[in-house]
């Protein structure tokens, strides 16, 4: 997976190892097509935030073969709004199914929350909201009692924890923490 800023144009290249008819597409939409050819290229600029699927169609001698590439494409800047009265830097227990997270982040543009919640991707709904040098995002449908793990994209391409956590997670390599050492 990559990320992308809004408004930044990503050149979508795909190559076959023998000429065929081949196509590009972004979502289900063609992009560009290439008459026997083994590549095809094209810049193409996304203007909204979200999860696109990048797609490469292949087609020789009546044979189709296709490959795809998720991409995802950031909101490069924050909505400024006042943060909710009474809460800090770190997790706000707002209620049994609501919290609202707060990270001090002087001089960043945007942050994202991504967990086991949202499959570890940044994705709008999980945009922080600006205060000043603050972000926040209030988060609910919570299940009371259960242990959420999740950390901050800042910028894009710094994760970081919770500054003020009981407990550092690494959704890369906790999965090969034995269980016999943290259950």
């Amino acid at each position: 997976k990559e990320n992308l800023i809004t408004g930044t144009a990503l050149t979508i290249q795909a190559s076959a190892s023998s000429a065929s008819a081949l196509k590009l597409y972004v979502g289900s939409t063609e992009i560009a097509s290439e008459t026997n050819a083994t590549t095809i290229s094209k810049p193409y600029t996304f203007s909204a935030a979200g999860s696109y699927t990048l797609k490469v169609e292949a087609t020789a001698n009546g044979n189709i073969v296709s490959a795809t590439q998720e991409v995802t494409v950031l909101n490069g800047t924050s909505t400024s709004e006042t943060m909710p009265k009474g809460v800090r830097p770190g997790i706000n227990y707002t209620s049994d199914t609501e919290a609202t997270l707060v990270l001090q982040a002087p001089g960043k543009k945007y942050v994202y929350v991504v967990g086991d919640f949202n499959d570890w991707t940044p994705k709008a709904d999980y945009q922080l909201k600006q205060d000043g040098e603050y972000f926040w995002i209030t988060l609910s449908g919570l299940t009371k009692s259960e242990e959420y793990a999740f950390q901050y994209l800042v910028d894009g391409s710094i994760y970081i924890a919770d500054p003020y956590t009981d407990k550092v997670l690494d959704p890369w390599n906790d999965q090969y923490i034995e269980s016999t050492t943290y259950p």
